[in-house]
Parts: structure tokens; C-alpha cells; sequence
């Protein structure tokens, strides 16, 4: 996870919480949303950087799809999916699973 910085900014994007951009010399810069940041509880705020690190540190792309619940499989899902982001302590552990098993 070298060559990643962080920073709490204006994200001027509608819906956008977090992105992940990469330089043309590898380093790569999560950016958080700072009114998220201002307004978000402790789990609002790992599951964004989780997230985040998932495109930053693992290269992973946006998973939408769904459990039969309808909640989603990943908390890679992309926010514009049919399924719905559930994260809390109860099923924090299997979506920490999941990221790290692809």
C-alpha cells in the first residue's frame, strides 16, 4: 500500500463520498468528501475508506451484484446498483471477507 496518500476535501461531484485517483508516476490519492466527513458516524467513515482502499490498494472495480436479501455482496458496489449497502458490526467481518478475497 506505498504511494497512497489521503485527503479530506471538496468533492464537487453530487453522491460522490470518496474516489481514488491515480497519477501518471503510480502515486495514488484517496480523496475523501469533507462534508461526508463533517456529518458521518465512525461506520459511515470506514466503510468509505474501505472502500476507497479497495480501488487504491487492491484494484478492485465496482460489484453490483446482489444477495437474495437484495443487500449487496460487495461493499465494492458502485451506488448506482440494484442492491442495497447495509454495512454495520453485524456484517462488517463478511464484507471485510469479501474485499480481501478477490
Amino acid at each position: 500500500m506505498k504511494n497512497i496518500t489521503g485527503q479530506i476535501t471538496d468533492i464537487e461531484t453530487d453522491g460522490v463520498l470518496g474516489r481514488c485517483n491515480q497519477s501518471t508516476s503510480g502515486t495514488k490519492q484517496l480523496l475523501i468528501d469533507s462534508i461526508f466527513w463533517g456529518k458521518a458516524n465512525l461506520t459511515e467513515k470506514e466503510y468509505v475508506i474501505f472502500h476507497e482502499l479497495g480501488h487504491c490498494a487492491l484494484n478492485r472495480r465496482h460489484l453490483d451484484a446482489t444477495n437474495t436479501d437484495g443487500t449487496c455482496i460487495s461493499m465494492m458496489q458502485s451506488g448506482n446498483g440494484s442492491c442495497k449497502m447495509i454495512y454495520n458490526a453485524q456484517n462488517r467481518r463478511k464484507y471485510l471477507d469479501e474485499l480481501f478475497s478477490q
